[in-house]
This record gives C-alpha cells, structure tokens and sequence, in this order.
C-alpha cells in the first residue's frame, strides 16, 4: 500500500512539474510592470545588468511574467522616445526562457533614454540613464548599419622617458582628436593609415610629471603619462686617483638634475652648476690617503665611478 501511494505521489510531482516553466519566474525585480488583460500577475521588463550604461553599451531587457504562465501570445512592440540616441533589436519570444527580448544600444553620453514595451496595447517605460563619464572608446553599428567605433592601443597608467616621444595608434571611424591634459607633453604630428591615426607627443615636462589624454572631448583620460627620468651620462668612469687636498670635477649629462651621491666622507662636494643637460659636480679629496668613495647616479646599487685619495 504504502508502495502503491509513493508511486500516485511521484506521478503527481512529474505531472505538475511539467506545467511549470522555472525560467518564466522572475530573478530579480522588475523595473516596470503592469496588468495586462487575460494573463495573471503583472508583466514586467527586467534587465540582464543593474550598472549604468555607457555610449556603445547594450543593454538586454526582458519581458517576462511574475508567476508562471506561457505569455508566448502577447503583442510587444520595442520603441525608444529617442530613436535617433539608441538602437533597439527585437529579439522576440524566447521559448526556453518564455520571455520577450530586446538588446538596446546607446549611442550618447549623459542622457536618460525612455525605453518602451508595448504590451497588447498597453505601454510599459524604462528610464536608462546613460553615463555621462566616458573616455570615448566604443564600438557600435548605429541605425543606418554604420560602424562607429574609437579605440586606443594605450590604456592606463604608462611611462615616457623624458625629452622622448610616444605614438598612440587610435583606430576610429572619423578622424580623432586626442589631446594633453597638461604642458608636459607637447603634440608633435598625425599620421594615418587606412583608420588607424597614428598621433604622437612629446614628454617635455619634468621628470615623474603625469598626464591624462583625453579622445574626442572625453572627461575621463583614456590613458596617463608618467615622465621617467632620462638615463644620466657620467664623463668619468672606473677608478680615478686624486691627491688629498685637490679637487675632482664630473660632468654628467642628462636631461633633469641628477640624483649624484658620494657614498663615503673622505670626498666632500664643493661645488655644483649646470649649462642646458650638462650638470658639473666638484669634489675635494679631504679624507687620509688610501680612502676612497663610490660616486653613485640614480641611487643605483653599482657606482659609476671610484674615487680614491693617493
């Protein structure tokens, strides 16, 4: 008996469940609904992602119903009350889902789009606020099939060694603009190939200087600049002998002050100067004969030159 009832019990549960679609339920909260004549519950839009949106992004949104039903019947018709800002693809009724779908792609920074589902007649909205930060790089197909898209072969946080160029590769649908935040770095020239621009400055501000470029008008950089230090040239190398009491004169060359160290006290520095990237270090031998000091650039660990007291 008790066999006979867990088999009627088992039918019964494989029965109801295939009556049940768990991917008709809702996920998350809908961003709008309503009643819609003939159907239980309400009939809601939700989106695939709760962040913001940026230009070029697509966002995925679903018409589906708030208990389980085949709404495979409804009318919907997607509109936008600004078709010329967005792009809507009408995905339609999606049967292992049993959800409507559309994919909405936004062409403009900074602006709410109102998004419509036209439900059997009745109008549902969604309100999307599109970013109004943006470093400009996208890529989207607007309304007429055009391709528009900006790009850049450089992001984030890199280094230019002072006095040196750097060429950015913006690959773009128009001719880009692409400009300093700052005077450290000085536009040199544009070159371009096919839809690759080939768009390079100058690092000619002082050394660990940082700065932001900004493409088409962007707020957000949509790359930064640290300058580096040029490497320094010292005119003397190895062991140098100099009598106690003299002095001993380095010129190093380099594009911004040096970092010149004398590691030991039986060589005082007396005296400094510079003219244009030459930067002239004197030192006076005043420790016992026989002693003798490492000169060091850039705080290495491997001194540049020896000094020793003869």
């Amino acid at each position: 008996m008790k066999k006979a009832l867990f088999c009627i019990l088992s039918m019964l549960f494989v029965v109801s469940s295939a009556f049940v679609n768990p991917a008709s339920a809702m996920d998350c909260p809908p961003l709008t609904s309503a009643v819609i004549s003939g159907y239980d519950g309400k009939i809601c839009i939700q989106r695939q992602a709760d962040d913001m949106p940026y230009k070029g992004d697509t966002d995925e949104l679903f018409l589906s119903s708030t208990v389980n039903q085949d709404i495979s019947k409804l009318q919907v018709v997607w509109s936008a009350a600004n078709p010329d800002e967005v792009r809507i693809d009408d995905k339609g009724y999606s049967k292992d889902t049993n959800q409507f779908e559309a994919d909405i792609t936004y062409f403009k920074n900074g602006v709410t789009e109102p998004i419509y589902a036209t439900v059997n007649g009745t109008k549902l909205e969604v309100d999307r606020s599109v970013s109004p930060d943006t470093d400009n790089t996208y890529s989207y197909t607007d309304n007429s099939g055009n391709q528009i898209y900006n790009s850049s072969d450089t992001f984030g946080k890199f280094i230019v060694p002072q006095g040196k160029t750097y060429t950015f590769k913006i690959t773009s649908s128009g001719k880009p603009s692409l400009v300093a935040g700052s005077k450290s770095f000085r536009y040199v020239s544009t070159a371009q190939s096919g839809s690759d621009y080939f768009i390079t400055f100058r690092a000619t501000g002082d050394a660990w200087e940082e700065c932001g470029f900004y493409l088409n008008g962007g707020n957000l950089p949509v790359a930064i600049a640290r300058i580096m230090q040029g490497t320094p040239i010292l005119d003397t190398t190895g062991l140098v002998n100099v009598k106690k009491g003299q002095t001993y004169q380095f010129m190093v060359t380099c594009t911004s002050v040096p970092n010149f160290t004398i590691a030991s006290p039986c060589f005082r520095l007396v005296g400094s100067s510079h003219s244009g990237n030459r930067y002239f270090y004197k030192v006076k031998a005043v420790g016992n004969v026989g002693q003798a000091s490492g000169i060091y650039l850039m705080k290495t660990e491997i001194p540049a030159a020896v000094l020793k007291i003869v």
